[in-house]
């Protein structure tokens, strides 16, 4: 009986091993293939030169960034805009190593 068992254990497992699941490759993509047309061009007949006096172009100038009451330049969606850094005041007295205010000194300390 335990024969029995035992093939027909080995027997299943033979079959699950050899119906897995196989991994299929890639599909290869296609090269791009681009292809050199050859073309004859004929040159435009020489035509003359067309000179006009008309006005310089007048230079383009960027729309102005919108910006609130406290001055933080706000999107189109009126949010504000964490591109531009809202201006800060620098400390008046030393500073760590790393540019912000030393507060043991009272220099550096809010007035109440």
């Amino acid at each position: 009986m335990k024969k029995m068992i035992l093939a027909a254990t080995l027997v299943i497992g033979l079959l699950s091993f050899s119906n897995a699941q196989t991994v299929k490759p890639a599909p290869a993509k296609p090269k791009k293939v681009t292809e050199v047309k050859a073309t004859t061009q004929v040159a435009p007949a020489a035509q003359p030169v067309k000179t006009t006096t008309a006005k310089a172009a007048k230079p383009v100038v960027a729309p102005a960034k919108a910006v609130n009451a406290q001055g933080v330049v706000l999107k189109k969606d009126g949010t504000p805009d964490k591109r531009y850094s809202a201006a800060t005041a620098k400390p008046k007295g030393p500073v760590k190593k790393d540019g912000t205010a030393d507060l043991r000194f009272k220099s550096n300390k809010k007035s109440k």
